[in-house]
């Protein structure tokens, strides 16, 4: 069945899923974590729409490649048709905010990357991106204080990130 987005009400976006495009090593501390250097421009990697679940649904997927790790992303749903946007345009594109979760295979993925290899196995597969529903947003939203952070059973997950954090090097992000 395919997924569909949501509005925190419930609602339909009415905005399909496409593809999931992802900004990789975007987290210079997370980055630090697994010896990998920051990248000067965005690291784009894609999930396709088979990848995407519910966040409020439990995570029941048996994995069997190994070490399964997350990061909680901010997952942005884009309104409209975007190529080659401006950086005015990418943000009026933007109609609603949620949270995502980055599922890896990483035993999968250090394994392709010490071949040289793609990692799209360990990143792409039916149920990598769990994702929230979306609160709607307008053109007014300050990014530069937008925090999130995932909590388990309660219990505090991940570090509190802000957008301006997470995206200091991408001026279209930072600046409001």
């Amino acid at each position: 069945m395919a997924f569909t987005t949501r509005f925190v009400d419930g609602s339909e976006t009415g905005y399909p899923l496409g593809k999931i495009l992802c900004v990789g090593r975007n987290y210079a501390e997370h980055a630090a974590e697994l010896n990998n250097p920051v990248p000067s421009s965005p690291l784009l990697f894609m999930k396709p729409a088979t990848s995407a679940v519910e966040l409020e649904s439990p995570i029941s997927q048996q994995f069997t490649h190994g070490e399964v790790h997350f990061e909680t992303e901010l997952a942005l749903l884009i309104g409209e048709r975007l190529s080659e946007a401006s950086a005015a345009e990418a943000l009026a594109g933007i109609a609603g905010a949620g949270l995502a979760l980055d599922l890896t295979l990483r035993d999968v993925q250090s394994a392709l990357k010490e071949k040289g290899h793609p990692w799209e196995r360990a990143k792409a597969f039916d149920g990598a991106c769990p994702l929230s529903r979306f609160v709607p947003v307008d053109t007014d939203t300050d990014w530069a204080s937008v925090y999130f952070h995932l909590d388990i059973n309660g219990q505090r997950s991940s570090r509190a990130a802000s957008l301006a954090t997470c995206c200091s090097r991408c001026p279209r992000c930072s600046k409001r």
